[in-house]
């Protein structure tokens, strides 16, 4: 265990294991084969299942419960009463909060889950993103902003395939602009790039359609 702590009420089940600084603590319930490593902490009436990885400075407090193969890193923080599945991530400087669901998706940056909002299947939420309200974000969306951007309801973005092959791109409401794991632009500079093209009318149509869609 290092230097690890285990103090309070907290408790270590079947082959759980705290490494360097971490701290267990509270009525903290660390199960299975869950690792904490570094200065990851646990408190409250968290609890963790699975194998479940929490490592550098990561906090998971409140009532939150983290599943299956879930990895906080950096500074991110999962609290309240969150749920975190599957494959997820949760990296950086993000935090995951109220009754948030995060399953088997990326959230990283500086990015925020809250309220009711459920992020899934292979999605990535990134940058100053905030999620809130019932929003369902699907379909491996792939939100990213340098700015703050709130999305609270399924009517802010729309996924859907590129135009010119299978690759996913996410439109963007609330901040007007188009992103992918290898692409992002506004509407404007996205049509400027249309009008250069061979096939301009239909990547023209293509952004009409999506724009009015979401009107």
């Amino acid at each position: 265990m290092d230097d690890a702590i285990v103090k309070d009420d907290a408790t270590l089940h079947h082959n759980a294991t705290v490494y360097d600084k971490a701290i267990v603590s509270g009525s903290a319930s660390v199960n299975e084969n869950a690792t904490l490593r570094d200065k990851a902490t646990i408190s409250d009436k968290a609890i963790l299942y699975g194998n479940v990885i929490l490592v550098d400075d990561a906090k998971i407090y409140g009532k939150a419960r983290l599943y299956d193969y879930v990895l906080v890193s950096g500074n991110a923080q999962v609290f309240d009463n969150a749920r975190c599945y599957g494959f997820a991530k949760i990296e950086d400087d993000t935090q995951v909060f109220n009754d948030a669901i995060i399953d088997n998706a990326v959230i990283s940056r500086s990015a925020c889950v809250f309220d009711k909002a459920t992020v899934k299947e292979n999605s990535t939420v990134s940058g100053h993103v905030n999620l809130y309200g019932n929003i369902t974000v699907l379909g491996q969306a792939y939100m990213d902003s340098n700015d703050d951007v709130m999305l609270h309801s399924n009517d802010d973005y729309m996924v859907l395939k590129h135009w010119s092959n299978n690759d996913m791109i996410t439109y963007i409401k609330t901040s007007d602009h188009w992103h992918s794991p290898n692409f992002s632009s506004s509407t404007k500079n996205l049509k400027d790039y249309a009008k250069s093209q061979p096939n301009k009318h239909k990547i023209l149509a293509y952004i009409d359609f999506v724009t009015n869609a979401l009107k």
